[in-house]
């Protein structure tokens, strides 16, 4: 229980770093890219080696990764553009509620058990995402709403695709290999579109991006390996999902409250009862 809520602390502290990026004015393109390569690192040290092993090419896994790895920066860039039509507050709900998807094949298709309860906090966990981050601004346009299917459908095939890899053992018990060379990929991709970027629109990276991306690809690096390994030690994938999805938000309001002075109304604080009280549900039930 106490890597899990490491694992959601360290997920929600993404959202503290992205916050950092508004106020100091940093080009996210440039520290997501420096982010990946910076988890390339972070995953060497936590191994005691190069991370990225000499035969690649003959993992099982490698296809795996790069499918995988193309997905990153492929999100990013749609939920950049969902934020710029729909807003941050509805594009993070489509992100956040792709937990639905990992969850129903792990009881689906895996045999998972369900009980009452449990469906019960999920819905619960569904609810809370939206009150956590409902506006009265937010409005759904067109442009927007494709958007958002788009952040909705591809954080489900990330978040499936992770799933399945450890249930079926192909990357078992969060293979800092695995988790390293995902990364690698996700960094040489996004700094294809970087570059790509940079002659279209004259963009300059400074030095303050390089330092955020390196703040961000600390705990980004283990949110996705200790999500991995969470499920290697045998935590059911119908409950790391959900928990961990509406436990980020959770802290990340919280946050806010903390570090940001942002205030919560009735809504949230409706949200965050149900968050807790599906947390627990699922958890323990």
């Amino acid at each position: 229980m106490i890597v899990f809520a490491i694992c959601i602390f360290l997920n929600a502290l993404i959202g503290v770093v992205f916050k950092l990026f508004d106020r100091f004015n940093l080009d996210t393109l440039t520290a997501i890219v420096v982010n990946y390569f910076t988890c390339v690192i972070v995953g060497s040290v936590v191994l005691g080696r190069f991370a990225i092993p000499i035969d690649l090419f003959s993992k099982t896994w490698f296809p795996h990764a790069i499918a995988l790895s193309a997905m990153f920066p492929t999100i990013f860039f749609l939920y950049s553009k969902a934020i710029n039509t729909a807003g941050v507050g509805v594009s993070t709900i489509f992100q956040k509620i792709s937990l639905i998807a990992p969850a129903v094949v792990a009881i689906l298709v895996f045999g998972e058990p369900l009980s009452a309860l449990k469906a019960f906090g999920i819905l619960l966990a569904i609810l809370a995402l939206f009150l956590l981050q409902y506006s009265k601004d937010i409005t759904l346009k067109s442009e927007g709403l494709k958007y958002l299917i788009l952040v909705f459908l591809g954080s489900c095939f990330i978040d499936t695709y992770l799933y399945l890899l450890e249930a079926y053992k192909i990357a078992p018990n969060g293979d800092i290999e695995f988790v390293s060379t995902l990364f690698l990929f996700a960094g040489i991709f996004g700094l294809a579109y970087l570059i790509f970027d940079a002659i279209r629109f004259k963009n300059k990276s400074s030095s303050k991006d390089i330092l955020g991306g390196v703040l961000l690809g600390i705990p980004n690096f283990f949110s996705i390996y200790l999500l991995l390994y969470l499920l290697g030690i045998g935590w059911n994938g119908s409950t790391v999902f959900p928990v961990n999805n509406v436990g980020v938000l959770l802290l990340s309001v919280i946050f806010g409250v903390l570090f940001f002075k942002e205030k919560i109304n009735s809504t949230k604080l409706v949200g965050i009862l149900l968050a807790v009280s599906a947390i627990y549900l699922i958890t323990f039930h």
